[in-house]
């Protein structure tokens, strides 16, 4: 996807993106991704409290007017959903900030209403085809007995839709 990696040029080409963050945060505008990783291991970062498990359009708005509070503000938003991503822009547009401008917002699924956004949504479109036949797959194998091994990780293809959120 190259968003929040090295790569991320891509996603805020205009500019050169440095700063990218993540949606959701919590209220406290820290990054609940990373503190979801921490549960998973059975652990709790220092001075962070409870993950966010929510990745609807308020939460989303709730992630963006965290973010610009914090200094200094981040470049991109980087959305783990469309629906994300959505909440953000309209919590953007009634702070008066500019997208793009202020910042660049990128989601995740391409779901129709990304394309009728305003402005419109940059996304990462995953091959949903190959999802559901690995899927599919996987729980035939799971059906048949087959499923004795360890977890495996199972990479589809993306493609980036560059549209009017980061300048495209």
């Amino acid at each position: 996807m190259g968003c929040g990696t090295a790569g991320s040029r891509r996603c805020g080409s205009r500019r050169g993106s440095r700063r990218v963050a993540r949606a959701p945060v919590d209220a406290d505008g820290r990054d609940a991704v990373a503190r979801v990783a921490y549960r998973k291991e059975g652990a709790r970062p220092p001075g962070h409290g409870p993950a966010a498990h929510a990745y609807h359009w308020r939460d989303g708005a709730r992630a963006a007017a965290a973010l610009m509070d914090r200094r200094p503000r981040p470049d991109v938003l980087l959305c783990l959903n469309d629906h994300l991503a959505l909440g953000a822009l309209r919590a953007l547009y009634e702070r008066g900030s500019a997208v793009p401008g202020d910042l660049d917002v990128v989601g995740f699924d391409d779901i129709e209403t990304s394309r009728f956004s305003v402005p419109s949504l940059t996304t990462v479109a995953p091959d949903k085809r190959e999802i559901a036949r690995v899927a599919v797959s996987l729980l035939l194998e799971r059906v048949e007995g087959a499923d004795g091994g360890p977890p495996r990780d199972h990479l589809v293809g993306h493609r980036l839709m560059v549209r009017e959120s980061t300048g495209g």
